[in-house]
């Protein structure tokens, strides 16, 4: 009887060898960090799959080091090709294996795998859920990520946001750093910003910044201006006033080259200008008034140059306007239109090129002809149809003819010649009686 049991424990051994043998193992691996099972309700976790055809339990997986991953196997025929989902079961669900189930990853599919050959392991690995993408989620930032799913921040706190400007930040004013940003808070602002390094983004308080005007606004943080760059601070006298300028109700103008004293008072300004005790008159030795005892540049009522010249080439600028009694330069909204509006002559800087509208190369934005060193015209022309005169056609440019130079003279330079027709008369007698062809 021994030897029988013996016998059959001995055969019951060597069946299940032979039939392991012939079986493949699927190893699964499956990361249950990223969910928040399993738990009281749902204790088991579980593969299955349609290797059974998705009913009941199918392998059930442990976690031996608790560190949230789950492992077990399925010993299965060899290349058998199938699919699985992680699941959790519990008394919640009656341990049914399909209390809530997961597929891999984001997308939640189901995971396929095929067992290998016979004896051989085959490890498949499922993630439930869906793990945070840490970045800048903020369009706005140089830095965005749109795959991020969680805001990132820094070991200090600070947004992992990064701005261009701070026109950019998230908030009305705070603190950009080369590679971070953090608002402002009791305890931290435009002061501790820039000590650690940061770039201050505040709301400016715009008034006047000048203790001395009689509108200073101390909380202030940026000089306002109006809509002609004046200052908005109101003075009460020329002794307030930071530089020579010109005082207004509403605010202050500092003189320019194009705004004086004479332009002030025109605009219903008081003048507050530099005193003067020498003598007033032109200064400028080009010009044909110019008065070798002035010490001081004499201006008329309209802020002009108190000097007269004779001819462009002789203003003190490359532009401007020579008017019978003064000059004056050229600024924006005044300029060569408004010069001779106001009876002045314009002086401009010339725009070489060819003026020619029957030329290949007219240029309709040429303000005088342009010609070369040989004093042909840079006027290209496509025929003697197209020339102005007799002449001589180059290849870049154009020359007349004249008594020094005719059509000879222009074949040897490699010249097309443009001549005048010149017409033959031929005389035939008929009889008595001549007869002109």
């Amino acid at each position: 009887m021994k030897n029988l049991k013996l016998t059959l424990i001995l055969f019951m051994t060597f069946v299940l060898g032979v039939c392991s043998a012939q079986d493949a193992t699927i190893e699964f691996v499956v990361d249950m960090n990223g969910v928040d099972q399993p738990s009281a309700d749902y204790a088991l976790v579980t593969v299955n799959g349609s290797w059974n055809g998705w009913t009941g339990f199918g392998a059930e997986l442990f976690d031996a080091d608790a560190d949230g991953v789950y492992t077990g196997s399925l010993d299965i025929a060899p290349g058998t090709t199938f699919e699985y989902v992680a699941a959790v079961s519990g008394e919640a669900d009656g341990y049914s294996g399909w209390g809530l189930q997961w597929g891999d990853g984001c997308g939640g599919a189901n995971v396929v795998v095929t067992a290998g050959a016979a004896g051989s392991v085959t490890t498949t690995t499922l993630t439930p859920g869906c793990a945070d993408v840490l970045g800048c989620m903020d369009v706005n930032a140089t830095n965005y990520d749109a795959a991020a799913t969680v805001q990132a921040y820094n070991q200090y706190g600070n947004l992992s946001c990064i701005y261009a400007s701070c026109d950019d930040i998230p908030d009305a004013e705070g603190c950009i750093y080369a590679d971070s940003y953090a608002s402002f808070y009791p305890g931290f602002g435009p002061v501790e910003c820039v000590n650690y390094g940061g770039t201050a983004c505040t709301v400016a308080i715009l008034g006047c910044l000048d203790v001395n005007a009689s509108n200073y606004d101390a909380a202030a943080t940026e000089q306002a201006f109006d809509q002609y760059l004046n200052s908005s601070c109101i003075y009460a006298s020329c002794e307030d006033v930071p530089e020579y300028g010109c005082i207004y109700v509403d605010g202050f103008g500092a003189f320019n080259a194009t705004f004086n004293a004479a332009n002030c008072v025109t605009y219903g300004g008081t003048p507050c200008e530099e005193p003067t005790t020498g003598v007033e008159g032109c200064l400028d030795v080009n010009a044909t008034d110019y008065d070798i005892t002035a010490t001081v540049q004499a201006y008329n009522q309209y802020g002009n140059l108190s000097c007269i010249y004779a001819s462009c080439d002789d203003i003190p600028d490359a532009e401007g306007c020579i008017y019978a009694d003064s000059y004056a330069s050229f600024y924006p909204g005044f300029g060569p239109v408004e010069c001779v509006n106001y009876g002045g002559a314009a002086c401009t800087v010339a725009i070489l090129g060819c003026l020619d509208a029957n030329a290949s190369n007219y240029d309709a934005a040429a303000t005088e002809q342009a010609f070369d060193q040989y004093l042909n015209s840079s006027c290209i022309y496509a025929s003697c149809d197209d020339v102005p005169e007799y002449g001589c056609i180059y290849v870049d440019g154009f020359g007349a003819f004249n008594a020094t130079f005719n059509a000879a003279n222009c074949v040897t330079y490699g010249g097309t010649p443009c001549e005048e027709p010149i017409s033959t008369t031929a005389t035939i007698e008929f009889g008595n009686r001549p007869y002109y062809r």
